[in-house]
């Protein structure tokens, strides 16, 4: 079994930027805020411009080293994790918080308000969810067949099998929904 150790010294927001810097350094921070950008749905850092103020967060705690190359009038910081760095991911990633086992979900959130909809808005709702995650997992499943690292492998066969543990979820709550429809009309 692996020792459990604190994560105090990184935030998870810190930790994704961080873990983003040491897998594509030397980066320039435009880079890394693009990378969020794109990558908008993947990453609990949500938006580009948050992105900054992390990777300044992690400069002043010296996990990222900075390097200037000048071409012409243009100067560009690259930034690189350091070996303070690697050791404080290393201490996030054994580290094993409660809300790693069930992270904050706006969708659990919002069923439990589902009773303020008709059946139709609740049937519909349904719908529209299923329908996007199928095609968040059709996206996942093509992203596949990529040549990943194997954690990053690790990472996208976790966000299927939670899509796909989502879509049966929400199988169970349309039955549930129809059956208590049909209850009602007798």
């Amino acid at each position: 079994m692996v020792e459990q150790f604190s994560s105090e010294i990184l935030t998870d927001d810190e930790a994704v930027v961080l873990t983003a810097v040491r897998r594509s350094q030397p980066v320039s921070r435009q880079t890394i805020a693009l990378l969020f950008d794109s990558e908008v749905p993947k990453s609990p850092v949500r938006d580009a411009h948050l992105v900054r103020p992390l990777i300044d967060r992690l400069c002043q705690k010296r996990l990222i080293d900075t390097s200037r190359t000048r071409v012409g009038l243009l100067e560009t910081e690259h930034l690189s994790c350091n070996g303070q760095g690697v050791e404080a991911l290393r201490q996030w990633v054994r580290s094993i918080e409660p809300s790693d086992l069930l992270p904050q979900d706006s969708i659990r959130t919002k069923i439990r308000a589902f009773d303020l909809l008709s059946f139709e808005e609740r049937i519909s709702w349904i719908q529209c969810l299923e329908s996007k995650l199928n095609a968040e997992l059709s996206k996942r499943q093509n992203g596949a067949l990529r040549n990943y690292s194997a954690t990053e492998s690790y990472a996208n066969d976790d966000a299927s099998s939670a899509l796909r543990a989502r879509l049966d979820w929400l199988n169970r709550v349309m039955f549930d929904v129809v059956k208590e429809q049909e209850l009602r009309q007798g």
